[in-house]
């Protein structure tokens, strides 16, 4: 019986061993309490440094000179670099990309004769006219109009205005673009009765360009380029007809001095129309300073209405 200690605490002796040999072969397993995985599993996962997310990839920064020309559904062309002027200037500088744009754009005028295209020239009152053009957003959009031109493109199918805005994009002392691309419908007027109606809607309602004081710079209105449009295809329809430009003044200042402003102004006007096209034998010009008002010149408002030239039939 003696024996019976010494083979109990052998047993338990080797039943401790088997044990502790089993809980390290299973460690791994031991999920329920939180440790599960080897002892070296555990340091390099604790010891692993988080990776931080890559940083996105910057979108590129879209180039503030593209210009896009899009006429409806029909027609679209992105002039990546598009073309600037000098501040003040009216001389374009076009890149060779722009000018493979160009070769486009005339080629689907070519392909769409009733499509006509208005070139605006954009400009702001800060910036000096060194040009013999009304204003320096007409200078602009002419110079536009001889590089499509000289391109190919046909001139009757591109019209010019322009419009003073209160700002440009500027960069690097450089006008970016300039000129807006505006697409419309040709109009034809067929003769006989379509050409007697637009002879008196001339005459009823004449085209009037109205002048600051004592300038002759003025802004070109929608109104008076629909009223031009009129004209021109009218006159273009009538070779033998005439127009008469005829310049006024307010009754401020000395009256020579006026009729000769009034007769500037009409000359004026008379150049700007040979360059969008009309036949200088078809115009004659004339200056009537104050003697012709429109209304009384007792009133700022009146007096702005009498600095004009009016453009109507013989």
């Amino acid at each position: 019986m003696r024996g019976l200690p010494l083979l109990f605490g052998i047993a338990l002796l080797l039943w401790l061993l088997y044990g502790a040999r089993w809980i390290n072969n299973n460690y791994q397993n031991l999920d329920c309490f939180g440790i599960g995985g080897t002892t070296k599993e555990r340091v390099v996962t604790e010891n692993k440094a988080v990776q931080p997310a890559p940083a996105p990839t910057p979108a590129p920064k879209p180039n503030p000179a593209a210009l896009t020309i899009q006429d409806g559904s029909a027609f679209k062309e992105t002039l990546a670099n598009g073309f600037n002027f000098d501040v003040s200037g009216d001389d374009p500088i076009i890149p060779n990309t722009t000018i493979n744009s160009f070769r486009k754009l005339n080629q689907y005028l070519s392909a769409n004769p009733d499509r006509k295209l208005q070139l605006e020239g954009r400009y702001t009152s800060d910036e000096a006219n060194n040009t013999d053009f009304l204003n320096l957003g007409l200078a602009r959009a002419a110079a536009i109009k001889d590089t499509l031109v000289s391109l190919g493109a046909n001139g009757e199918q591109i019209e010019l205005s322009s419009r003073r805005m209160p700002s440009l994009k500027v960069v690097n002392n450089k006008v970016l673009n300039g000129v807006s691309f505006i697409f419309g419908k040709k109009e034809v007027v067929d003769a006989g009765e379509a050409l007697d109606k637009l002879k008196a809607k001339i005459q009823a309602n004449p085209a009037i360009m109205y002048f600051a004081t004592n300038s002759a710079n003025v802004d070109i209105t929608p109104k008076f380029q629909q009223d031009l449009r009129d004209i021109k295809t009218y006159l273009n329809s009538v070779p033998n007809a005439k127009i008469n430009v005829t310049g006024h003044t307010d009754n401020v200042g000395n009256r020579a001095s006026n009729v000769a402003l009034s007769q500037r102004r009409s000359e004026k006007v008379k150049q700007y129309l040979m360059q969008r096209g009309f036949n200088a034998a078809q115009m004659v010009t004339s200056g009537k300073g104050p003697d012709q008002p429109a209304a009384s010149n007792d009133s700022p408002e009146g007096r702005d209405k009498n600095r004009r030239v009016e453009i109507s039939l013989r």
